[in-house]
């Protein structure tokens, strides 16, 4: 008898877990949380060095320098190139690339990344 009431304890409150979690059962403060973006995730990062292609795929471009290493995905949606030091310089293809090109960049984490190529 005692086990029976065990389980039906553990099955009850397995089921008051379930509808909290799932938003049937309404707790003030615990399902009124917002999820805010970080500041990181919206800010534009200038990088002050220059890197060096290291390698590229079909999912992946690895950049290489002495502070690191920064994997890019190969994504033209999210992946941006210049031929040249601003966004002003000819914009090429993201099939342009080649290893061993050295290329400075700017980032939004995340989110999107341009490249400035000095050297093809």
């Amino acid at each position: 008898m005692l086990i029976v009431a065990f389980m039906a304890l553990l099955l009850g409150l397995t089921g008051v877990y379930y509808a909290i979690t799932n938003g049937v059962i309404k707790i003030p403060g615990l399902n009124s949380i917002i999820a805010q973006p970080s500041a990181v995730q919206t800010k534009l990062v200038k990088v002050d060095f220059a890197y060096k292609i290291k390698s590229i795929s079909a999912s992946e471009i690895v950049l290489v320098a002495e502070k690191g290493t920064f994997i890019l995905p190969y994504n033209i949606m999210t992946v941006d190139v210049y031929k040249g030091p601003t966004k002003a310089s000819p914009k090429i293809p993201l099939t342009d690339l080649k290893v061993g090109d050295s290329v400075n960049m700017e980032f939004v984490a995340g989110k999107s990344a341009t490249l400035f190529v000095s050297t093809l």
